[in-house]
C-alpha cells in the first residue's frame, strides 16, 4: 500500500523481479487500487499492478471505478464503462491513459483502435447520461453500437493497425514507470543473458581485484547530462539500462565528445562499452568510468540467416489465440529449420521448448514476415 510514487514503483518492480515474481499489467477488470497478491493458474503467486499507481488517472476515479465493477460486475467493453460512470469523473484524458497503460487490453481490442475512438465514446456516454438524468428516453437507447464482443471464434476487428512496439512499450514506461508486455532490449536477450557482459544489477557484486581491470557491459541508453569540468573540458553522465537495472556512467571527454557527434548516445539507442570501478571514499558505493563505446548490434531477420527461428510469447499478454496463429504459420510452411519457442513471464523467468521436427519450416522472407511481431 505504500508503493504510491514512480520511485517507490521503481524500487518494488526491480525487487519483485530479483525474487521472480511477476508482476501483471494494470486490469481494469482486475485490479484493485494498490498492488495486489493474484495467484497464476500455474499456482505460482504474482502480483496485479493496482489502477490508482498508473499516473494521471487518479485515486478517486479509480476507487469509484473499482466500487462500480464490485457492485454491478466486470465490465464489458470501453463504452460499457465509459457509460457506467459519470463523465465527470471518467473523462476522456483518464480514458486514454487507461488505454495506453493496457488497462483495457482484455477487450480485445487493440490500443491503437481503441485510444482514435475515445472522443466518441466520451461523447456518446455524455449524452446519454444528459438525457437519463432529464428522464428522457429514445429507440436508440436499447439499441448496442458498441463493437461486437470477441469471442473464441469471432475476435474484435480492429479499425487501426496497432501501434508499433517501441510505442506501446514507451507508453507503458511513461503511465507505469516500466516496461509491463516487453522490453526495448527484447531482441538483444541472447547477446545481454550471455557471459559476454556483465549484468548492470550486479555489478556491486564484481569482485575488485586490479583496479586498471574494464568490465564489458551493454544495454539501452536512458539518459545523458552534459557537463563541463573546471577547466572548461566537456565530459558526460550516461545512464545505461539493461534487464537487470541501470547505472550512471562518466564519461571523460576523449569518450563523451565523440560518442556524442556520433549521436550514438541518443536515448533509446543500444550500446556497449567497457567500464573501469572505483570505489568512492565518501559514500563506500562503486562508480563508473566508461570507455571503448560502440553501438551493439543485433543480427537481423532474413531469408538467408542460418540457425533456428526464435519465437518470443510472454506469458501475461500472449495467448492461445497467438500459439493457434504460430501453429497456422509455420505448418503452411513446411522445412527443415527448427522453431525455437521462449516463454517468459515479466519477472525474466524463461522456458525455451523446440517442438518437434514436425514442425520445422522453410525459411522465407513471407513466414518472417507474418512471424514478425513474436520474433526474439
Amino acid at each position: 500500500n505504500e508503493v504510491n510514487n514512480t520511485d517507490k514503483i521503481t524500487v518494488f518492480v526491480a525487487e519483485c523481479h530479483r525474487m521472480g515474481i511477476e508482476i501483471l499489467p494494470p486490469n481494469l477488470n482486475k485490479s484493485l487500487l494498490r498492488f495486489t497478491p493474484e495467484k497464476l493458474e500455474s499456482g505460482d503467486l504474482a502480483v496485479r499492478y493496482g489502477l490508482a499507481a498508473i499516473k494521471n488517472v487518479g485515486e478517486a476515479a479509480m476507487a469509484t471505478a473499482i466500487k462500480e465493477r464490485t457492485e454491478n460486475g466486470n465490465y464489458t467493453s470501453v463504452e460499457d464503462f465509459s457509460s457506467r460512470l459519470d463523465s465527470k469523473v471518467i473523462n476522456k484524458r483518464i480514458l486514454e491513459n487507461l488505454v495506453k497503460a493496457g488497462a483495457l487490453d482484455w477487450t480485445g481490442e487493440n490500443r491503437a483502435s481503441m485510444f482514435t475512438r475515445l472522443e466518441q465514446v466520451v461523447a456518446s456516454a455524455s449524452s446519454a447520461q444528459r438525457d437519463k438524468a432529464s428522464g428522457q428516453s429514445s429507440l436508440f437507447d436499447a439499441m448496442d453500437f458498441a463493437p461486437p464482443a470477441a469471442t473464441k471464434d469471432a475476435p474484435v476487428v480492429n479499425a487501426l493497425e496497432e501501434w508499433s512496439k517501441d510505442e506501446r512499450l514507451s507508453h507503458e514506461k511513461e503511465l507505469l514507470g516500466f516496461y509491463v508486455t516487453g522490453h526495448p532490449l527484447d531482441k538483444y536477450r541472447g547477446v545481454l543473458d550471455s557471459d559476454k557482459y556483465h549484468r548492470i544489477g550486479l555489478i556491486d557484486e564484481i569482485e575488485l581485484e586490479n583496479p586498471r581491470d574494464r568490465y564489458p557491459i551493454a544495454g539501452m541508453v536512458r539518459s545523458l547530462e552534459s557537463r563541463m569540468t573546471k577547466a572548461g573540458k566537456p565530459f558526460g553522465i550516461l545512464t545505461v539500462e539493461d534487464f537487470t537495472g541501470s547505472c550512471e556512467v562518466m564519461l571523460w571527454s576523449e569518450t563523451f565528445i565523440p560518442a556524442r557527434d556520433s549521436g550514438i548516445l541518443l536515448p533509446g539507442n543500444i550500446i556497449r562499452l567497457k567500464v573501469g570501478i572505483q570505489i568512492d571514499d565518501r559514500t563506500g558505493g562503486r562508480r563508473l568510468t566508461g570507455g571503448s563505446l560502440s553501438e551493439l548490434k543485433t543480427r537481423k531477420a532474413s531469408a538467408n540467416n542460418k540457425g533456428p527461428i526464435e519465437l518470443l510469447l510472454w506469458t501475461h499478454r500472449h495467448t492461445e489465440k497467438d500459439l493457434k496463429e504460430i501453429h497456422y504459420h509455420i505448418t503452411g510452411h513446411p522445412g527443415s529449420t527448427p522453431i525455437l519457442l521462449h516463454f517468459q513471464n515479466s519477472a525474466g523467468k524463461r522456458l525455451s521448448l523446440q517442438p518437434s521436427e514436425t514442425y520445422s519450416v522453410k525459411r522465407s522472407d513471407e513466414l518472417l514476415q507474418s512471424l514478425d511481431r513474436f520474433m526474439e
